[in-house]
């Protein structure tokens, strides 16, 4: 797979713009051995997000990836070590670079996506820091001999998508491919003052500099703990991400959605009840096959993983 412009295309040459869900598998499906990608596959998704961190064998990994693959979804796999916290990422990369890890990685990179890291980052960090950082990682990526395309979250726990416009191109430039999307999670809360207008406003924004971005994470309901259904107005998102053709996976397919402060268990965040197509709940029904914007009415998958 490689990306063009702002667009990314398989490696038939097929454009594909990303229509899917995050999965939490690190902590659900390997404990447990299950395999949670043929129900998401039923709602047409043509992408599965793939919650990772180092405590997951390589194995493990080529499992996971495998699973993805064998249910007709392009796996993007990332890594939530550094969430919140920039200077985690050696530690992510510590593990991206694993002998073991990169040779699962080859084995899967025509048809791979990675994320470097989830979310690395708070509301203060600085653009020279963000971009310094991520350089330096994307060209071990590429030392390593890893040539899929890297996602580059933004910071402030992936909202700040304005640092995010305003470095895209110096990061772009920095990996020898140039071969990078970037990823925004729009938990932009309407009850503290965003409107409609404003992620119509952004989003177009990276159109207009042609930056190859995607929404990473959208929901119903904040991150936070929160059970506030104004927080996130998501038909708008996917309205607009459907006219200019911007990609975007749903967090999360459930169950297991936690506070991560408190521990106290979120269940309105998950699609599902139990993991199983059959459970999907109102918005994530919604989302999923109702919406004209939703996955299903809009998610194509490539020749390269629908065969």
């Amino acid at each position: 797979m490689h990306v063009v412009g702002r667009f990314l295309y398989d490696a038939r040459g097929e454009r594909v713009v990303l229509r899917g869900v995050n999965k939490m598998t690190i902590w659900v499906d390997v404990p447990h051995g299950t395999d949670p990608f043929p129900e998401i596959a039923r709602t047409g998704a043509n992408v599965a997000r793939i919650v990772w961190n180092d405590t997951g064998t390589a194995d493990a990994l080529d499992r996971a990836l495998s699973q993805c693959l064998a249910a007709h979804m392009i796996p993007m796999i990332e890594n939530h070590d550094a969430t919140g916290d920039l200077s985690h990422l050696p530690r992510v990369m510590a593990y991206w670079t694993r002998p073991d890890v990169v040779a699962v990685l080859k084995k899967h990179q025509e048809h791979l996506l990675l994320n470097i890291a989830n979310e690395a980052g708070d509301k203060t960090v600085a653009d020279e820091a963000f971009v310094a950082e991520y350089a330096a990682d994307v060209r071990a990526l590429r030392g390593a001999g890893l040539l899929m395309p890297l996602i580059i979250d933004a910071p402030d726990w992936g909202k700040n998508l304005d640092l995010l416009l305003r470095v895209a191109d110096r990061l772009t430039a920095s990996d020898p491919r140039h071969d990078l999307l970037f990823s925004v999670h729009l938990y932009w809360r309407y009850s503290r003052g965003q409107t409609d207008a404003e992620v119509t406003e952004k989003l177009r924004e990276s159109v207009t500099r042609n930056v190859p971005l995607i929404v990473g994470e959208l929901s119903s309901y904040v991150s936070d703990g929160s059970n506030d259904t104004d927080s996130v107005r998501y038909q708008n998102i996917l309205e607009q991400c459907a006219r200019d053709d911007i990609g975007w996976l749903v967090w999360e397919w459930g169950p297991g959605n936690m506070d991560e402060k408190t521990g106290r268990l979120l269940p309105w965040m998950g699609m599902t009840t139990d993991g199983r197509f059959d459970t999907l709940n109102g918005w994530g029904r919604d989302i999923a096959l109702e919406n004209p914007f939703g996955i299903a009415k809009t998610s194509r998958r490539p020749r390269s993983v629908a065969e």
